[in-house]
């Protein structure tokens, strides 16, 4: 989907506009178990259907839904579509959680799942999500019954809180549970998501520690060099936050943990970084400035000689000027 999103953005509005209305009706009418060829998918979306090259590649249901909302928006945003482009009511994301009675890290999930966003511009000029009432009714009929669980969701409290880390220190002390293993079997036992019991013993340890407490389990949350090697080469295959973070974390991670792993990783590489480079005697000197700036090339046409008030003005003055001599 990235790669026929980098294909269209270059359409007309007109075309990008009935493009992302194609796309739309698409994620409403596809099945998640349900294989789908790929020059099917084109056709759905830009009404042309390519030519055959190679043996037919398809696609489940499942993960075209999870790529869509991403492709509508990278489509809005080279459309630079408003609020009146679209057609019918729509709702955006704060009156969606009141609608829905989730948070708003639950839609951003639905969007992952097949609920399709677009990206317009506000007042601001600023770019904010909405969704249009037709796909937050398909995304309703496909997932109502989770939508409904994670409506009764609701947070931990201080004394459940205490209560799980309680039990995870039982848990350590006669079973030695790992943390992982801890966290699953608590999760089972509270009804609660493996990865939401499993970062409140990450953070209640990471206190612990910074108040020189023992902790309940002896590993820390940080990475091995392996684990690392493989989120940096994954990241610059291209692969998407979300891959990584299901793949170094879990099916169910937040994909802002990959990137904060990814970060982390490129901050320790630039830090090891040996920067420091040959420098000339001539930045010694002190007439260093008359020194380097004498040559008239180093002094003119830099902003493409006067009346230069636009980028692509600039650039056509820079190219009609002769070479310097």
């Amino acid at each position: 989907m990235a790669e026929l999103a980098d294909q269209l953005r270059f359409a007309s509005r007109g075309a990008l506009l009935r493009q992302i209305a194609h796309a739309e009706t698409l994620a409403a009418e596809l099945e998640e178990s349900e294989q789908y060829p790929e020059d099917w998918i084109v056709y759905r979306i830009t009404g042309h259907r390519p030519e055959a090259s190679g043996a037919a590649v398809t696609y489940a249901g499942a993960s075209v839904l999870s790529d869509l909302s991403a492709f509508v928006e990278r489509l809005c945003d080279a459309a630079q579509l408003e609020r009146g482009d679209i057609e019918g009511p729509t709702i955006d994301a704060v009156s969606l959680c009141a609608r829905w009675r989730v948070s708003r890290k639950t839609v951003d999930r639905a969007r992952r799942r097949g609920l399709i966003a677009r990206r317009v511009r506000n007042e601001r000029g600023r770019a904010t999500l909405v969704f249009t009432e037709r796909a937050v009714e398909a995304y309703e009929r496909r997932r109502g019954d989770a939508l409904e669980r994670a409506g009764r969701f609701s947070r931990l409290g201080p004394d459940m809180e205490a209560k799980i880390i309680r039990r995870a220190a039982r848990y350590r002390e006669r079973f030695n549970c790992s943390l992982n293993r801890a966290a699953v079997r608590l999760a089972e036992r509270f009804g609660r998501s493996h990865q939401g019991i499993r970062e409140l013993l990450e953070r209640h340890d990471a206190r612990q520690r910074e108040l020189g407490l023992e902790p309940i389990f002896d590993e820390r949350p940080d990475r091995s060099a392996r684990t690392m090697v493989s989120a940096l080469r994954m990241a610059r295959a291209g692969a998407e936050p979300s891959e990584i973070a299901s793949h170094i974390f879990g099916p169910r991670a937040d994909k802002r943990r990959a990137t904060r792993l990814i970060r982390q990783i490129r901050a320790r590489l630039l830090m090891r970084l040996e920067l420091d480079g040959p420098v000339s005697r001539v930045f010694l000197r002190d007439d260093a400035d008359e020194v380097l700036l004498a040559p008239e090339a180093v002094r003119t046409r830099l902003g493409g000689g006067p009346g230069a008030g636009e980028l692509v003005e600039m650039i056509r003055l820079i190219r009609e000027a002769p070479p310097p001599e």
